[in-house]
């Protein structure tokens, strides 16, 4: 149902953008950032009022002898997000294949990346507007592959999770269900969005290239 529905935004977006043409500013368009900028500080609640949650067991536990300050203050996993450089890239040498790229980010309540320990699943879906959805790939990583995934460098502290799939004729974006189950607490996570497909490589022999 989530994937359908998912499919039908896709086609409704695309076809919005083939139409597109520069506008002047309008109090609608300050109106939808306005919701925009409300949204991110929602999710940013959302996320403080889990962790606070999170905290509200750990500090009943420390009440028997341990700190229930520090425990209260120490960072909890509460969401996971896809960095917005994840997609699929096309492999040159085999345009019907490629590997799926996400860029994972934990964080903690304040949106702060946080380390975490846990099994993670990805799962990569077609999206096309007209066929049904179909898997392209998947993969699981146990406790230590996730560890070793942890990146840190020019694009941000994330976890790098690749994933080999096979991307149908004329596919532009495909859907990605990310899950993190905890290997300490207990949370499941999961994330799910569109990343873009890379277009195949220009044919040498056409004319003009």
């Amino acid at each position: 149902m989530r994937l359908a529905l998912l499919a039908s935004t896709l086609a409704l977006s695309l076809g919005a953008c083939s139409k597109a043409r520069i506008l002047s500013p309008t109090p609608a368009d300050e109106r939808r950032v306005e919701v925009r900028d409300l949204r991110e500080q929602v999710e940013a609640l959302e996320r403080r009022n889990a962790e606070l949650e999170r905290s509200l067991s750990a500090e009943v536990r420390a009440e028997a002898g341990g700190d229930a300050d520090a425990e209260a203050a120490r960072p909890r996993l509460v969401a996971i997000e896809l960095g917005s450089a994840s997609g699929v890239r096309r492999d040159r040498q085999d345009p019907g294949r490629g590997t799926l790229v996400v860029y994972l980010e934990t964080l903690d309540g304040r949106g702060r990346f946080l380390q975490a320990t846990g099994r993670a699943s990805v799962t990569a879906v077609s999206v096309e507007v007209g066929a049904p959805p179909r898997t392209l790939g998947e993969r699981s990583y146990s406790p230590v592959e996730f560890r070793d995934a942890w990146r840190s460098g020019f694009m941000g502290t994330h976890y790098t999770l690749e994933v080999p799939v096979e991307i149908p004729d004329g596919a532009r974006e495909c859907a990605v269900l990310v899950e993190l189950r905890e290997a300490f607490g207990g949370g499941m996570f999961s994330r799910l969005r569109t990343v873009p497909i890379d277009p195949p490589a220009p044919d040498p022999s056409e004319p003009g290239r």
